[in-house]
């Protein structure tokens, strides 16, 4: 895995070559057949993902680039598609039909919505809520860190080709969010990524694309065409800027 730590300054919001980039490469624990779902930490210390082991069961592990070594995290066995909380001291996960958490530095894990059924992604905000998606042809909802009851936030508009909204992410001051529509017609070349305004609810398309991550200070990165392309991003007006241009030629998407 490959991930940029500082961005090249570009104009016309092109994306010039990476500065410093950090190439790693993760071995895992022995009995470990498949890596999924790696989660980088706001701060870029630590890589968060999902381990399957020879007897299909799994489990999430943590890797600090400090010191290179995997550490699988307490009460995390069969929970899949991790997310970090902002400030790295917590995993949030899917297990069965409900949504836990347990902390990175160990202990017990904690139940957060034990039927939220979450079908594609969860992001952990920065006001201490979940926004998740709540069903494959359904929108988002919205659930406290702490417990509780969950609320509707989004749903997909049909009569506009809407089909699902999938991929929340965070974004950073806690006005926005990010999330990717599902078209209804065709497949995932076609999505759009979108930006969710968490005061009001109301959202609005930015690029085609999927599943688009935030990267500081001023770029977004997304999924498009078998490759991750970036665009420049207004965060405090949620607004693109300029043209997307390729960064990572035949990926797959969650590799």
């Amino acid at each position: 895995w490959i991930f940029g730590s500082r961005s090249a300054e570009s104009g016309g919001g092109a994306v010039g070559a990476s500065r410093d980039p950090v190439r790693f490469s993760i071995r895992p624990p022995a009995g470990v057949v498949e890596v999924m779902n790696p989660q980088v930490s706001s701060a870029g210390d630590l890589v968060l993902y999902q381990g399957w082991r020879r007897d299909d069961s799994g489990r999430l592990y943590s890797h600090r680039l400090a010191d290179g070594v995997s550490r699988a995290v307490d009460g995390t066995e069969g929970g899949v598609d991790p997310f970090l909380s902002p400030d790295g001291r917590w995993v949030g996960y899917r297990k069965d039909n409900g949504l836990f958490k347990s902390p990175l530095a160990g202990g017990d894990r904690l139940t957060i919505c034990p039927d939220c059924r979450v079908a594609s992604g969860s992001a952990w905000l920065d006001d201490g809520t979940i926004l998740y998606n709540n069903a494959w042809l359904g929108g988002l909802s919205i659930v406290s860190a702490d417990g509780g009851s969950p609320r509707v936030v989004t749903q997909p508009d049909a009569a506009a080709g809407e089909r699902g909204h999938w991929f929340p992410n965070r974004l950073p001051g806690g006005r926005f969010a990010l999330f990717t529509i599902f078209p209804s017609q065709s497949g995932i070349n076609d999505a759009w990524i979108a930006v969710l305004d968490l005061g009001t609810g109301a959202y609005r398309r930015l690029v085609h694309g999927a599943d688009a991550h935030f990267l500081a200070p001023r770029h977004l990165i997304f999924y498009r065409g078998g490759a991750y392309h970036a665009v420049e991003f207004d965060l405090s007006s949620g607004t693109v800027v300029g043209e997307p241009a390729k960064v990572v030629d035949d990926a797959t998407e969650h590799d």
